[in-house]
């Protein structure tokens, strides 16, 4: 007769998903959202993936994982502080003054390419990339707009708690 281990009877995990399990708990709700939005825009063919397409992944994975992201809205600040973050590399401006790209297009487009390549960005400089910036022309998300209807309303929300 086979004895049971207690592991098994139990139902428990192996160490091994354990740990994959421990690492993804890791990661920043924002950044989980950027993979899997990536993975949802490479995985598309090379005639669909545009600048529209990029930002509709990105709304579906902010969609389908409510839990990650509470509030929308500091989500796409958190976006644009991570832009404002990159900006400040080194050689960040004069290279894509250089490519003739602006650098707040092409900061938001790293940003959702994903830590490896923000990482790879700030330690190595943008001229890592070389031509590849050039594609990234089109804004995500319109920072200035945003920003201040995010003024506006955190400024109606404070009048109305006060009254």
């Amino acid at each position: 007769m086979k004895k049971n281990n207690s592991r098994e009877a139990a139902g428990s995990v192996s160490p091994q998903t354990t740990s994959v399990l421990k690492r993804n708990n890791n990661i920043a709700p924002e950044r989980r959202i950027i993979t899997s939005a990536m993975r949802r825009y490479k995985a598309l063919p090379l005639q669909l993936q545009s600048n529209e397409t990029k930002i509709l992944c990105l709304m579906q994975a902010i969609e389908t994982h409510p839990k990650l992201v509470q509030n929308v809205e500091m989500f796409w600040l958190w976006l644009v502080g991570q832009t404002k973050l990159l900006k400040r590399v080194w050689d960040f401006t004069s290279t894509c003054e250089k490519y003739g790209v602006n650098p707040t297009f092409v900061a938001q487009h790293m940003v959702l390419e994903g830590q490896m390549a923000c990482n790879l960005v700030r330690m190595n400089g943008l001229e890592a990339y070389g031509d590849r910036i050039k594609a990234f022309q089109e804004p995500l998300i319109d920072e200035e707009n945003l920003l201040f209807q995010w003024a506006l309303d955190e400024k109606h929300n404070q009048w109305e708690r006060h009254e």
